[in-house]
């Protein structure tokens, strides 16, 4: 299960549990007295309060740990994929917010993103993504111009419900350059006008796709022939979601609008080929959290639940003295 981006795993031992955030930096951490025999399920209690996060097994007390004052705001059950898993008995109690807007870069580190797609580094030194100051910047690989390496850098929860998600990127041509993604999708920003990327799978993909790979959609441009980019200046991008339909304005004037296919995850991305440019983006923010209508997920209980491939997410930011009790099961 996870919080506010850290996620706790109870290993089969009983005395220990796995800490981690994401996928990364995953420590195991030990407590005593050591848990009974638990059986397939277990009790697992979650509360927060006073800016502290508790973490309960079968009643007893195993991990506290401090969280920022606006941490990430979902709730998280991971099933990793060579094993199975459920939850039941869930219960969310007090007073949990759905926030309106996320501010997607005020925290010190990337810790809401995802670079795994091309097994990329992160957070780290000489990182192919990392956070400076205020800004989420990308590295351009030296000595590979020219071989379109494919760089992408994903927020971790599906862009579900009806909304937006903006931010400002800069840009000087051949030098500082991103595009907005969702799932494999690029809308690819060039002075000419929107054209589309499909990414590439790498060694793995069987597509057949070239990694600069290339399509024109004239009919899905909107607004002026070239497009508004202010050069060796700051930019600003919006991306809208309605329905099954996503537009993208830049600098205030919409540019494009398409359908997305059924099969598109709604996953937000930040691409680039890191053989050819670096990235800079600033004050990024996602708005329509939680209240808006799921379309891909109609049937579900939209403000709360989706599903991003082993992981169920619920948007709640839990505010002081609610807590979560639910039960859990590993199978091994």
């Amino acid at each position: 299960m996870s919080y506010a981006g850290t996620a706790l795993k109870l290993i089969h031992l009983r005395d220990r549990f796995e800490l981690s955030h994401y996928g990364r930096n995953a420590v195991h951490v030990n407590f005593a007295p050591t848990l009974p025999d638990l059986g397939d399920w277990y009790d697992y209690r979650l509360v927060v309060q006073d800016g502290s996060c508790i973490s309960y097994m079968h009643g007893q007390k195993v991990h506290e740990q401090r969280i920022p004052a606006n941490p990430d705001p979902w709730l998280a059950f991971h099933s990793v994929a060579a094993f199975g898993g459920g939850v039941r008995n869930l219960k969310i109690t007090g007073k949990p917010e759905i926030p309106e807007r996320i501010n997607l870069s005020e925290h010190l580190d990337l810790g809401e993103w995802i670079p795994d797609y091309y097994t990329e580094s992160i957070d780290v030194e000489n990182a192919s993504w990392r956070k400076q100051e205020q800004e989420i910047v990308g590295r351009k690989i030296a000595d590979t111009a020219g071989s379109n390496r494919q760089s992408l850098l994903k927020y971790h929860r599906p862009l579900l419900e009806d909304g937006e998600i903006e931010y400002d990127f800069y840009y000087e041509p051949g030098t500082t350059q991103v595009h907005p993604a969702l799932d494999r999708l690029t809308f690819l920003l060039e002075p000419a006008g929107v054209r589309i990327h499909w990414l590439t799978d790498a060694q793995f993909d069987r597509t057949g796709l070239a990694p600069d790979n290339v399509f024109d959609e004239p009919a899905r441009r909107r607004g002026p022939k070239t497009l508004p980019l202010k050069e060796r200046d700051w930019n600003h991008v919006k991306l809208a979601l309605k329905g099954d339909v996503a537009s993208l304005a830049l600098n205030g004037v919409e540019i494009y609008e398409r359908p997305l296919e059924a099969t598109n995850q709604r996953i937000f991305g930040l691409f680039h080929y890191a053989s050819d440019t670096d990235v800079r983006v600033r004050t990024s923010r996602i708005a329509g959290t939680g209240r808006g209508h799921c379309r891909r997920w109609r049937n579900r209980s939209c403000g709360a639940v989706g599903l991003a491939g082993a992981i169920s997410e619920l948007g709640f930011r839990i505010s002081e003295l609610s807590f979560v009790r639910h039960t859990l099961r590993q199978f091994v």
